[in-house]
Parts: structure tokens; C-alpha cells; sequence
């Protein structure tokens, strides 16, 4: 019960972070159905929680605002009316609007069935996801566009990357794409299930994937990130010529 509680807390104190709002605190009520299974018994609304506007105790919109006053005027009540209707009006947008893509992308047809179990997944957990085959080996340039199509529409992107031959698909694509990349072996490996993380292999790649992800919503960590892959062509840029200059005489 504990823990069900403090994750309902926990569910709406993050809707209401995102409206600049602090859930103060909260009381739900729980009943028990017939086969035993605890449900979430209540309406959830300005009757059960304390809710702070940017923090600040001044402007709560809740029932404390009626519980507080010492005489009751028309002007309180239309104040109590404009809090409750605020509430509902915000409540109304609680789902927030799909601006993300996760894009599956499979070395080839092979790799569809792997490429729909990650889909399947991907749903369940409320993820817009597309499945796509290109090969950066048998057409790089289709591939490219491919990459380039879904990081000029979609900023909240991540590929995961599918390729039981070579595995070649998600290194290629991480070394040329700003967006997370997540390579998913087929067949090399045996992981638990149950468990989600991207496969690398050392901290430094660790590192580079935590940041391109919170890259997505943090621009100083974007820019770094961008600053970093530019250095990278700078030095293969001078490695290529050192090369020609020395040993191609």
C-alpha cells in the first residue's frame, strides 16, 4: 500500500512539474474488488492534494484556499471556482503529446523479427516506434537518408540499431548521428530479460551515450557533445593527410 501510494504521489508530482506546479502533498483512498485486488479508489482532484503554482505557498489552488478563510464572501467563493476550474483545465492536457520517435533500424530483412520484438516492447511501454531495413554496407547513401529524414522532423529521437551479421549498423550510425544510439545484438549475447541498457564497451563510450540522451533536453550538453564529434573529424581530417604526406611519396 506504501509503496502504491508513493507512486501515485510520484506519477502526478511529475505531471505537475512540467505545468511549474509542486505537489505539496495528497490523500487517496484505495478499495477492494471482488477477486481480492486492491484498486485506486478515488477522484483525484483539488479535494485530495495541496498544489503550489512555481512553489509558492501564496498562490495555491486548492481546497486549503476555502479551509483558510475566516468568513466566507462571494468574491472567496468565485476565487475557489477560478482554482477548481484551473485544475481541470490543466488535468484535461495530462497526457502529454507523442514528440518522440524511437526508429528500429535493421541491416536487413533477416533482422525484421528481432526488429519486431523490440517494437512490440517499445509499445507497451507507450513509445511511437517505426521499423526501417537499410544497410550502410549495401547502400549507404539510402541509409544517410534514412538518418538525416528522422533527425530534420523529430528532436526527442533514438535509433536502435539491428544487425545480426556484422553489426556494423549501430557503430556507423552512432559515429555519424547526434541522436542516441542503442545496438542491439541478435545473437552475440545472452542478456537478462526485463533489463533495458545500450551495449558498450568501455566508460568512455558509457559516458558519451548518458550524455547523448540527456543531450536531447540540455543544449549545453548537445553543444559538447557536438563540439566533441567535430574534433574527431578534425584529427581523422589530419591523420589522413600526415598519412599521404608520409607515406605516399
Amino acid at each position: 500500500m506504501r509503496r502504491s501510494a508513493l507512486l501515485v504521489f510520484e506519477i502526478l508530482e511529475r505531471f505537475w512539474q512540467t505545468r511549474n506546479c509542486t505537489l505539496v502533498d495528497m490523500k487517496v483512498e484505495f478499495g477492494v474488488a471482488e477477486d481480492g485486488s486492491i484498486l485506486l479508489a478515488d477522484i483525484i482532484d483539488s479535494d485530495t492534494w495541496r498544489i503550489w503554482p512555481a512553489g509558492d505557498k501564496s498562490l495555491m489552488v486548492d481546497k486549503t484556499v476555502y479551509i483558510n478563510l475566516t468568513s466566507v464572501t462571494n468574491s472567496d467563493l468565485e476565487t475557489v471556482k477560478r482554482n477548481y476550474s484551473w485544475v481541470v483545465e490543466q488535468l484535461s492536457t495530462i497526457v502529454p503529446p507523442k514528440k518522440h520517435r524511437v526508429v528500429v533500424l535493421m541491416g536487413s530483412a533477416s533482422d525484421v523479427t528481432h526488429g519486431k520484438q523490440i517494437s512490440t516492447c517499445c509499445r507497451s511501454l507507450g513509445l511511437d516506434v517505426e521499423l526501417r531495413v537499410c544497410s550502410f554496407d549495401k547502400g549507404s547513401e539510402e541509409a544517410f537518408r534514412i538518418v538525416r529524414e528522422y533527425e530534420a522532423a523529430i528532436s526527442n529521437l533514438v535509433f536502435v540499431a539491428v544487425d545480426g551479421r556484422s553489426h556494423g549498423l549501430g557503430t556507423v550510425l552512432a559515429g555519424n548521428s547526434s541522436c542516441p544510439v542503442i545496438n542491439c545484438l541478435s545473437d552475440c549475447l545472452n542478456l537478462p530479460s526485463g533489463i533495458g541498457f545500450a551495449t558498450v564497451p568501455n566508460p568512455e563510450a558509457a559516458a558519451l551515450h548518458a550524455a547523448s540522451i540527456l543531450g536531447l533536453d540540455n543544449f549545453m550538453v548537445w553543444s559538447k557533445l557536438q563540439a566533441s564529434r567535430l574534433d574527431n573529424f578534425i584529427t581523422l581530417i589530419k591523420a589522413d593527410k600526415e598519412m599521404r604526406r608520409t607515406c605516399n611519396v
